[in-house]
């Protein structure tokens, strides 16, 4: 049921709440002009048009002396202090208007700014400020008269900021597919679990804007709560001790912001993808429930069968207070997985527009580069090259994430909707001004947060009668899975022999390991435990070859060699 007077339950419910609200805000501008007054150049005297307050300052002066310990006597001096509040204005310039000019020149003439003069027939003079907190004094001259302030023109600069925006679909992981048999019945596996996913960090912005937020993730009820203590005193003057009635659209504001913490609060914000690391600026995406993907071998090999798993319609949910940016992801649509293939050919009709379907399938090094795509480092780390002949091979990779991992990044694009315009260049995860519907993203490891993850992935190799073909396995260790290449196999073996188990019979279905110059190279034997290697990757060297407790090394000069027996040293030294 509803809770009174909002009627607010779910996480759709408060989103559409805060964006309801979100309008109320002031779009962000380069810069602002703001009258502070008006001089009257006939008489010398200055009207302010901002909000002032006299105070006496105590100052000490020498008095009548009767001795060398004599303390001057203090003297009381009015002081206005003048206060300009602004509201999300990136530049500030000063105006001053000017009555009764009469032709004359008239200056204005600020410590540590040129001196202005009015313009010939021009009722005002400007100076622009920029991001200047204080401006001490300033002086008016007309001819013999002359205005002097007498205290501070005080400018507090507010930029804040309440809104949410959609992410269409923000990735998760790539689950690849190996290359295509000669029967269509390679496939790939990932069942995943606590530990799968990936860092979502958001990008800077390559905008001119002179405020650079930082931007750091929280969780929904972190986010509230900061809202709200923000919100206390957000526009009220330094070292207020009361809270004062505000007016206009700071009054407006004010009430919003006071206004979105109760939001949150109608109900319990949950999501079963995402956690907040301990750094606050990575937004940890895990997937809590357990699901399986599995790649087809209908649908093709590397660049199209490639299934992408990613959230529908990540909503997020930002506060900008100064420079100080927070964002929490209230929630999604649940989770979906799309082969390449269908996305490239049929992905609108998802839901997906294009902009969003070209950001996931950039991600896919094969989309473009097709099956023997370069892959580069340090995304992708080889594992081993895989040499499939005659049978089913069902192969377990196995990879722990190490902190070197951590330096491996995906940068991205992504386009988004719910989010005013003008808003993203000035929170800085925005490109640039003009493209006020896209965001730039880096995805990075979770091994950020678990630097011992192990990831686990299942391939089924096939290959028919006679049909041989070398794969090579990497780990994406942007998302936890491993990608297969293919690689040129070559008709006649380089490496072969036979493995023999303890008793000295032939091992059928043996794994044979091959480590040559460093690389790894891994095949089955056949059922008559004969082995051969004819990946054109094997390169003069020192070369190892084990099975078992079987283990030979000799140095490759290229010459393929034929009678390579593998047999345990018990059998080689009876």
């Amino acid at each position: 049921m509803s809770s009174p007077g909002t009627g607010v339950t779910s996480v759709l419910d408060v989103y559409n709440a805060i964006k309801a609200q979100q309008a109320k805000f002031p779009i962000p501008q380069t810069s602002k002009t703001y009258v502070v007054g008006t001089f009257d150049a006939q008489l010398g005297h200055f009207t302010y048009a901002i909000p002032t307050e006299t105070i006496g300052e105590t100052l000490g002066e020498p008095g009548p002396r009767t001795g060398p310990f004599m303390k001057p006597l203090p003297r009381s001096v009015p002081k206005t202090i003048a206060t300009l509040t602004t509201l999300n204005v990136e530049n500030v310039t000063l105006q001053f208007n000017i009555t009764n000019r009469q032709g004359r020149d008239v200056v204005l003439s600020v410590l540590g700014h040129p001196d202005v003069h009015a313009a010939s027939g021009q009722d005002f003079v400007t100076l622009n400020v920029a991001q200047a907190g204080v401006i001490e004094r300033f002086i008016l001259t007309c001819g013999a008269k002359r205005f002097t302030s007498q205290g501070p023109i005080e400018i507090q600069h507010q930029l804040v900021g309440v809104g949410v925006f959609t992410i269409p679909a923000l990735p998760l992981s790539i689950v690849y597919a190996p290359p295509v048999d000669q029967s269509k019945k390679n496939t790939a596996s990932w069942s995943f679990s606590n530990a799968s996913g990936v860092n979502f960090t958001v990008g800077t912005s390559q905008t001119s804007s002179t405020q650079t937020p930082d931007p750091q993730f929280n969780t929904p009820a972190g986010l509230a709560s900061a809202i709200g203590t923000a919100g206390k005193g957000l526009f009220l003057p330094e070292n207020s001790g009361t809270l004062k009635e505000i007016g206009g659209v700071l009054g407006v504001i004010s009430g919003v912001i006071s206004m979105i913490p109760e939001i949150f609060g109608q109900t319990k914000v949950t999501t079963q993808i995402g956690t907040t690391s301990s750094s606050q600026h990575v937004l940890s995406l895990t997937v809590t429930d357990q699901q399986k993907v599995i790649t087809s071998a209908k649908s093709g090999g590397p660049g199209s069968a490639d299934m992408l798993y990613y959230l529908v319609n990540a909503r997020l949910c930002w506060f900008l207070n100064g420079n100080s940016l927070q964002l929490a992801l209230l929630g999604s649509d649940g989770p979906a997985a799309m082969s390449a293939g269908t996305l490239k050919s049929q992905g609108t009709r998802s839901g997906l527009n294009t902009a969003t379907i070209q950001s996931l399938l950039a991600l896919d090094p094969f989309v473009a580069g097709g099956s023997e795509a370069t892959l580069p480092k340090p995304r992708f780390e080889l594992i081993e090259t895989a040499e499939v002949g005659g049978g089913e091979w069902q192969r377990t990779e196995t990879y722990t994430l190490n902190q070197q991992d951590t330096n491996a990044v995906e940068r991205s694009n992504s386009t988004v909707t719910d989010m005013e315009a003008g808003w993203l260049s000035i929170i800085g995860i925005g490109p640039s001004k003009t493209e006020t519907d896209t965001i730039s993203y880096t995805l990075t490891s979770s091994a950020q947060t678990s630097a011992t993850r192990t990831v686990t992935d299942t391939v089924d190799l096939v290959a028919v009668q006679n049909e041989i073909y070398s794969v090579e396995i990497y780990v994406d260790v942007i998302f936890g899975t491993f990608a297969y290449r293919g690689v040129p196999a070559l008709a006649s073996a380089q490496l072969a022999g036979t493995v023999h188990d303890t008793l000295n019979r032939p091992a059928p279905h043996a794994v044979v390991t091959l480590i040559n110059n460093g690389r790894r190279f891994v095949t089955r034997a056949d059922a008559s435990g004969r082995y051969a290697f004819h990946s054109a990757s094997i390169a003069p060297g020192q070369t190892a070859i084990s099975s078992g407790q079987a283990q030979i090394q000799l140095a490759f000069a290229g010459k393929p060699l034929a009678s390579l027996d593998l047999k345990p040293a018990v059998l080689r030294t009876a």
